[in-house]
């Protein structure tokens, strides 16, 4: 399933942000990242879960992280 997360564009925070999804025992299948401003980047993972609750779950403590702004499933 993919997820799109904006992050703010400091050292660490892909790899806070993959630790959460780790913590998880999601696996990363993909991770592409684009810049759209200085400070944030767009990063788009594919995620192998287990299903639609653990992916919620995952993007639930991702909203919570604080260099994480936005965290969503994306459809299609």
């Amino acid at each position: 399933m993919r997820v799109t997360v904006t992050s703010m564009n400091e050292p660490g925070s892909l790899a806070l942000i993959a630790g959460i999804i780790s913590n998880y025992e999601a696996n990363i299948d993909d991770v592409r990242m684009v810049s759209h401003s200085p400070d944030f980047h767009d990063i788009v993972f594919d995620l192998g879960v287990f299903d639609s609750k653990h992916l919620s779950a995952i993007i639930a403590d991702l909203r919570q992280t604080p260099v994480v702004s936005n965290a969503e499933r994306v459809n299609g």
